[in-house]
């Protein structure tokens, strides 16, 4: 029974690890200008290509001798605007689309699932990169084409749990008590669907800091001389032989950022879902001790009882 509790378990040191990389990267974005070493934007073709640790260049020089440290910092700063940005957004959109959809029902229900539907029928990232495209590279633009993509993300769930909450006894009496539907449906339905919305985000923006990657990568992301992750691996892919950093260092940057998001996700929706495999093993557990126990309870009884 142990061994089947710890397998559902992720070890605490790997939420604890993944929550502190996540906040040292909230905290580099939000402080970028000061924390960044140098101008990111600078150039000194005198020192073009230096390897990471040389003298004033912590993490090395690219080939037109920018400081590779403070570029990776100033991208922090656009990956998170990015990421929260179309994050809360998209979860504006979706979950007021999926609370009207659950609760209203009939043709509107049906119109808006289809309507998921043929969403969900394109490729993430495809569909993204013809948004943007279509659009033009800039930073409103590829935001605005993340959003459209992302806000399904939340429609459906929020519809889903939505059909089954508002059968609910309390909400029932609210609408019988003549509450408006608004209200039922922001102040009684969406509390209970809080959870969902939080796990949904934090799985969901992971692939918003991938799909901003890509797009910076291909040359759709944001416009001008602003650095990105993307970007610094584009420019760094004509030189993996001769300056391995340059391409290694947003890589591993991006892979961090990405895993640190998706393990706080998987915390949350074992923390937020009652039927996670975790929970269901402690009540196992709890039950099979309080079995035991009462079973002893049991047998001391009657042996108490031949006793006497």
């Amino acid at each position: 029974m142990r061994k089947s509790v710890n397998s559902g378990r992720r070890p605490p040191w790997m939420v604890t690890g993944a929550l502190a990389v996540l906040f040292l990267f909230v905290v580099v974005g939000i402080f970028a200008p000061v924390l960044a070493p140098q101008d990111p934007n600078v150039q000194d073709l005198e020192a073009r290509l230096l390897p990471p640790l040389s003298d004033g260049h912590f993490l090395g020089t690219d080939v037109l001798g920018r400081d590779v440290l403070s570029r990776l910092i100033a991208s922090s700063r656009v990956t998170l605007i990015i990421g929260f940005v179309v994050i809360f957004f998209g979860a504006v959109i979706g979950v007021a689309l999926g609370l009207a959809s659950g609760y209203f029902g009939g043709w509107f229900d049906s119109i808006m699932m289809r309507l998921v539907d043929v969403w969900l029928a394109f490729p993430f990232l495809i569909f993204a990169i013809a948004l943007v495209s279509v659009l033009g590279p800039g930073l409103d633009h590829l935001i605005l084409a993340l959003v459209l993509v992302a806000w399904v993300t939340f429609a459906r769930p929020i519809r889903g749990e939505t059909l089954s909450i508002r059968e609910r006894e309390y909400i029932l009496s609210a609408r019988a008590l003549g509450a408006s539907r608004a209200r039922v449906m922001f102040l009684h339905i969406l509390p209970a669907v809080l959870p969902t919305i939080l796990v949904l985000a934090a799985l969901d923006l992971g692939a918003i800091i991938l799909a901003e990657a890509s797009l910076s990568f291909l040359g759709l992301g944001v416009a001008g001389d602003q650095p990105t992750w993307g970007g610094m691996l584009a420019d760094g892919r004509a030189y993996v032989g001769a300056a391995w950093w340059l391409a290694t260092i947003p890589g591993v940057v991006i892979f961090a950022l990405v895993m640190s998001v998706n393990i706080t996700g998987d915390w949350l929706r074992d923390v937020f879902d009652p039927r996670s495999q975790e929970r269901v093993s402690r009540l196992m557990v709890s039950l099979g001790k309080d079995a035991v126990a009462a079973d002893t309870s049991t047998k001391t009884a009657v042996s108490s009882a031949r006793a006497l």
